[in-house]
Formats: C-alpha cells, structure tokens, sequence
C-alpha cells in the first residue's frame, strides 16, 4: 500500500522519525546547507520503503559507534559452537550455514570451517560514510558463491578450496549469480545524493566479467565513449537482470569525463539551479495533475469494460493474463501517486539496452 493518498483535507504523507539518546547525548542530523539541525527521519515513499530496514539497521550501528567512545564494549563472538573464542564478532556465513567469517578489532577478517580458523583478508573497513550506498552493507561486501566453495570480500574472491586470495582490483559492482560471479570492471561507482534525502548510485564499467572455478573472463567489452551502465539504485541481494544465460544491461556515453563525473554531480546539488527546484515543489503540482488522470481513467467507460472482460474470461476459463495489461490494470485501481528521485540517466546519452552472455 502506498504511504502517501489524497483526504478529503488534502493530501497524507505518512513520516518515520527517530530519537535516537546514548549518555544523556541525542543523534541529529544537520545539512550542509541549512543553518539547524533536526531528528533522523524523513518521507517513505516506494523508493524508501525498500530501504527503511536498512535505514534502521544504519541508526542502530550510529547508536553502538557513538556509544563506544566513551564506554569501552566488549564485542562477544556471535557463533553457533560456543568453544570459539575470537575478539570479534560474526559477519557473514555460508548458504548452508557451515562456514562462518568473523570481524576482529583490528579489522581483519577469520573464517572458521571444519574447527579452524584462518585470516583470510585484512584491514576490512568502511569504505564510505554514505549510509545508503551498497558499500555500506556487509551483506554486499561480503558474499557467498551458492556452493560456498569460493567468497566475495570487497575486491578480491576468496578460494576456499585452494586457500587463495584472488584479487579483483579493477571491479565496480559484483553479484554471484548461483557459482558465477559477474561484475562489472574498469569503472566508476557513483554516489548520487543530496541532503534532503533524495539518495541514488550509479556505476559504469568496459567491461563485463566471470569468475568460475578460479578463473576469470572476459564476457563483454564497451569501445569508444561507452560504457556498460547501471543507472539506477543497486539491489544489494540482485545486481544484475538475468534472463536465462543472459544478463541485460543498460549501455551508454557519458556526459563528462568518467574521472570527472562524481565532482559534477556533487557541484550540480549544490547549486542555486537545483535548491531552486525543490523551492517549486514540481511533486506537489505534478501528483495532483496525476490523480486526477488516474481518477477520470479509473472511471471511464472503457476501462470498467476492459476490466469486466478480464475478470469475465478469467472466472469463466482455468487462465490468468499476465503482462502489461494486467500491470497497467493494478495501477489504475489502487491509490497511487508519482514522485522523483535523484538520478545518474541525466549524466548518460545515448542509452541502449544490451544482452551479455554470461554462461
């Protein structure tokens, strides 16, 4: 169900908010370009709402790091077979839950199989202060081939079979799809944010590439100008789009430099132009030019035809449309709103969808 609907008072826009004390001391948030600060919280919209659990995982591990300034915690090693004893805590396990990974204080990273324990990867940190990007997450930093014979941490993959380290230094974004780990190489990964909330990412790349069994090629290869592009916010669970042996991803020409990119973007958010932008309130007038198209849809004619007939065909016969159609129906039919968020296809030209054979 939507978070935000019209009333007969206008128009509800459902808020979360939190306050967060640690030693008489509370958590606020203050923008660089508004002279006060305020409570963690804002807006839920369809884009947020995906991200609300993570937000509250971000303000409990805020809550814990400010805390620990002061009161010195003792970290308690969070494993199923208690004889284990590691100054750290469990980070990450296997799909079967039989091998575990586990963060020391000194930021060094022990996997623990077949009662041993071994350092496999050192100085594991954050890589950016940004709470909604990818890298933020362990569960994208750290993953997990679907045999557990092989583990993807930050820029290497870790053999398990043959206790190697492979590095990957030139990947942009990486997901295992079953024992295969495509990522994105050569590239950039973008942080589209501004303060008020509006968070996205963007990450390009020339190449396409596989790991398997150790080993690594090369599936696709952008010349020129080009780049392969993946332009919207990234699912940490799901990457890529897989349609059978094929991924689809998006290809397309830079507007700057790719060295440059990240400096414009930044530059273009704090520019007079766009604060200007949000001061017209283009939602607002836009949402109820929406609702009112919706509404006289919904009500017309033609549509409570189309949709007696479905309803008819599928009571009357063992089938069930699918598709566009039926899409478009469920969009019509429940209360719904448009809203925008920042985005990297501004800085993109010439954008073409393209299929990548991975396997």
């Amino acid at each position: 169900m939507d978070c935000t609907f019209r009333t007969e008072q206008g128009k509800f826009n459902y808020r979360v908010g939190a306050i967060i004390i640690c030693e008489n001391k509370i958590l606020m948030v203050k923008s660089s370009r508004e002279p006060y600060c305020y409570s963690v919280g804002g807006d839920i919209n369809k884009m947020k709402r995906r991200l609300l659990s993570l937000i509250i995982l971000t303000m409990t591990t805020v809550l814990l790091m400010s805390c620990s300034k002061s009161v010195n915690v003792q970290q308690v090693p969070n494993s199923v077979d208690t004889n284990k004893n590691i100054d750290g805590y469990k980070i990450s396990q296997s799909q079967d839950g039989k091998k575990e990974i586990y963060c020391t204080e000194d930021k060094k990273l022990i996997l623990v199989y077949d009662d041993s324990e071994k350092v496999i990867y050192e100085n594991y940190k954050d890589i950016t202060t940004n709470p909604y990007s990818i890298w933020s997450f362990d569960e994208y930093k750290i993953q997990w081939s679907s045999d557990g014979n092989y583990v993807y941490i930050v820029d290497s993959i870790y053999d398990l079979n043959n206790n190697n380290l492979i590095p990957i230094k030139d990947c942009v974004v990486f997901s295992w799809i079953d024992n295969k780990g495509v990522y994105l190489a050569e590239g950039t990964h973008y942080e589209i944010s501004y303060d008020g909330g509006l968070q996205n990412e963007m990450a390009v790349g020339k190449k396409v590439k596989v790991i398997e069994s150790g080993e690594i090629k090369e599936k696709g290869k952008q010349t020129d100008d080009r780049y392969f592009v993946l332009d919207h916010f990234i699912d940490v669970d799901k990457v890529f789009e897989v349609v059978g042996d094929y991924i689809i991803v998006d290809t397309a020409s830079l507007k700057y430099r790719e060295e440059e990119l990240q400096e414009k973007i930044e530059e273009d958010f704090r520019s007079n132009k766009f604060r200007e932008f949000l001061k017209q309130n283009k939602e607002e007038s836009l949402n109820m030019k929406y609702m009112v198209l919706i509404d006289a849809i919904r009500e017309s004619k033609e549509f409570q035809q189309l949709k007696y007939q479905i309803n008819d065909l599928e009571q009357s016969y063992p089938i069930e449309f699918e598709g566009d159609i039926k899409e478009l129906i469920k969009i019509i039919n429940d209360s719904t709103y448009c809203s925008y968020n920042v985005s990297g296809k501004y800085y993109l030209r010439d954008i073409k969808e393209e299929e990548v054979k991975f396997r």
